[in-house]
């Protein structure tokens, strides 16, 4: 807990001269198991430091961060990951398939992005797509939130969310979707 306390007093007081240095810097922070930077200005692409040197991590929380670029495919190295929010930035591309390794993984938001492309079968959840929901959806059977809202999908949504045994809470705004028992 140390860490993570005086990890947000630092990013605060050094990024808002170098925003770059102050995400480098937490390369030698090994044992970090929480980064948080909601609605703080990291403009540029989310580094691969969070795959590659913090294994540990189980919260990355990079919402509203002007963040832009595709998400790293080193991010499915995380495999401690259960909470990954990447909502309300400008990140383009594809939904990486090595997020589909992320078997902790609770809470998704990747919503009101700018992502295109389909989904695949390695990983079923979701983004700002121009594309249908799969059935392997109901896979993620420890998944608690799901967030898909202010996207572009289609589709309906039949009973293969029954697999989807621990979901507590499923936001789907703006969208065509329908649901069949």
């Amino acid at each position: 807990m140390f860490e993570t306390s005086w990890l947000s007093y630092f990013v605060t007081r050094v990024s808002g001269q170098n925003p770059s240095f102050s995400v480098n810097a937490l390369v030698n922070l090994t044992n970090l198991m929480s980064f948080n930077a909601s609605n703080f200005l990291l403009p540029g692409r989310i580094p691969n430091l969070f795959g590659d040197k913090l294994i540990l991590l189980q919260v990355l929380d990079l919402r509203s961060s002007s963040i832009v670029g595709p998400i790293p495919l080193s991010l499915g190295n995380s495999s401690n990951l259960t909470s990954l929010y990447l909502s309300n930035n400008r990140i383009t591309g594809l939904i990486p398939s090595s997020l589909g390794q992320l078997s902790k993984l609770l809470y998704l938001d990747l919503s009101q992005n700018l992502l295109a492309g389909s989904i695949h079968l390695e990983f079923s959840s979701l983004g700002n797509l121009l594309s249908s929901i799969p059935a392997q959806l109901g896979d993620l059977g420890s998944l608690v939130e799901l967030d898909v809202g202010m996207n572009y999908l289609s589709g309906s949504l039949s009973s293969y969310l029954g697999g989807l045994r621990s979901l507590q809470n499923f936001e789907s705004l703006s969208h065509s979707l329908k649901v069949y028992a």
